[in-house]
């Protein structure tokens, strides 16, 4: 019975270690996918407009950040349900290269960011927060991952999972 039980708790332990790894894989895997995307939040817009109406708003918001943008450039464009009524969607735009979603930063009252996947989100939730309570200057995404920064010339700590939340303490 005791080396049944040994056997069964090394088999979960390789089971969990092979969901962990692939867990990650797919995590880097979604990251890639959202390359050249963006998402953009805080723009009025009706839910009900086509596709073209959505393009259409993004190419005016290129416009006035003086970024011209023709159509081909856009991939794809599409709302997400927002969780509030009072709050407008966000709108995730993808674009047929990375380094144009790269020209388009955040600079407005409009909000432009990457588009992270679900874990990097609550990531930079969390990053941020640690960043305000511990006062360090920065904290940004880029790619699909999570920086921090102290101060500036200080160096820039990636962060990728919860577990590096820990990391943290030692640059506060």
């Amino acid at each position: 019975m005791k080396v049944q039980l040994d056997t069964c708790e090394a088999e979960r332990k390789s089971n969990r270690k092979l969901v962990q790894a692939l867990e990650d894989r797919v995590e880097n895997l979604e990251r890639k996918s959202r390359s050249c995307s963006i998402e953009i939040r805080n723009i009025t817009y009706n839910p009900t407009e086509k596709k073209q109406d959505l393009q259409l708003v993004v190419k005016n918001i290129c416009a006035e950040l003086k970024l011209p943008i023709i159509d081909a450039e856009i991939r794809d464009v599409f709302s997400l349900s927002s969780r509030s009524k009072n709050t407008p969607s966000p709108v995730i735009v993808e674009f047929t290269s990375a380094s144009k979603k790269e020209e388009l930063g955040p600079s407005t009252t409009v909000y432009v960011s990457d588009n992270l996947t679900p874990k990097m989100k609550h990531i930079y939730y969390l990053a941020r927060n640690f960043a305000r309570n511990n006062e360090l200057k920065y904290c940004w995404t880029s790619h699909g991952n999570v920086y921090l920064r102290k101060t500036d010339g200080s160096p820039a700590v990636r962060i990728n999972n919860e577990e590096d939340m820990d990391t943290l303490k030692s640059i506060k």
